[in-house]
């Protein structure tokens, strides 16, 4: 039988007797057969904190802001999501910064995984092998030690990737605006999503595929194959790219690219629908851009959602009681 316990901090001087309160921002950790409730800001704090040292908690969030934590345990977070959708009862997890620690005891690999939040920061703090980040609002992730197996899918915002060793980028939307590498030999891959920044930097290096990307000054260490590049004749810069598409193809302009709107805003109806799908082919055979690779873009993260969750107090019991669908 699965226990269910709860962290009543947030809760003892709001409630009496045969009251019944609707929580605040609320992390439930899964570990095992045990299922532990944690309220108020804090919630993810202390969610990490009580989660087993062995890497199998499972931190499920309810929407709402919380307090800035630092991952010492390999663990699994989920987020409601990181747009508010109020007309599927969706309200955006927001956390500012997710600092990564893991102690050098815990072996490699690690396979952390972080979904549907909107986050300001992910800084990883000591070495790292595995960091999956997906459905998620994500404004930079900071190298400040080497990580390996780095794979960011399906997010948004995407402006800052620095200090970055080992980062694949698939299905994304965002600025890409500040890229930089660890060293001489670490490897950054953009593929399959949208670049939407004007500006670059001398030191940004990294490979760009099956991508659509807006005027930016190319630099001689980016390469770009099978790219849209939308407002470029072409790329001089970088003679190592090959085989993209120019605004000198009119089919490649951004007025006429897109089946439902003129522009590479981001917007939570947006589909980033190719009008010519079969023409703007990558080099693994599927679409161009954030819909390609065997994947439809959608801002809805593929994971339950808790809803409703209360608390009734009945005598010396205290009964919980919550509501979970399929999204």
């Amino acid at each position: 039988m699965k226990k269910i316990l709860l962290s009543l901090v947030a809760l003892c001087c709001a409630m009496t007797a045969g009251a019944q309160a609707v929580l605040p921002q609320t992390a439930t950790l899964q570990a095992g057969d045990e299922t532990t409730v944690f309220t108020g800001a804090n919630a993810l704090v202390e969610a990490v904190a009580a989660a087993p040292v062995t890497g199998e908690g499972v931190i499920t969030l309810s929407g709402g802001q919380f307090n800035n934590v630092t991952l010492d345990k390999v663990v699994a977070i989920y987020g409601s999501g990181y747009v508010n959708l109020p007309d599927r009862d969706i309200y955006d997890t927001f956390v500012s910064v997710i600092a990564i620690k893991l102690p050098a005891e815990i072996a490699a690999p690690h396979n952390i995984k972080i979904v549907g939040i909107r986050i300001g920061l992910i800084s990883i703090e000591a070495e790292l092998d595995g960091l999956a980040v997906s459905k998620c609002n994500l404004n930079e992730i900071r190298g400040n030690a080497k990580a390996t197996h780095v794979v960011v899918t399906q997010c948004i915002g995407c402006n800052s990737f620095i200090g970055m060793h080992d980062l694949l980028v698939q299905n994304s939307h965002g600025s890409f605006s500040a890229v930089t590498p660890l060293n001489n030999e670490s490897t950054i891959l953009f593929d399959h999503c949208i670049l939407t920044s004007t500006s670059c930097y001398d030191i940004s290096r990294f490979t760009c595929t099956n991508s659509i990307v807006l005027t930016r000054c190319v630099t001689s260490i980016e390469r770009f194959h099978y790219c849209i590049i939308t407002n470029q004749d072409n790329l001089d810069a970088s003679p190592i790219s090959d085989n993209n598409w120019f605004r000198t193809d009119e089919d490649a302009q951004l007025a006429n690219l897109f089946t439902d709107g003129t522009n590479l805003d981001f917007t939570t109806t947006r589909t980033f629908t190719l009008k010519k799908p079969e023409k703007f082919v990558g080099n693994d055979g599927t679409p161009v851009g954030v819909n390609g690779a065997g994947r439809q873009w959608t801002i809805i993260p593929e994971t339950p959602l808790t809803k409703d969750l209360q608390v009734i107090v009945d005598g010396t019991n205290l009964n919980v009681t919550y509501e979970t669908e399929v999204r």
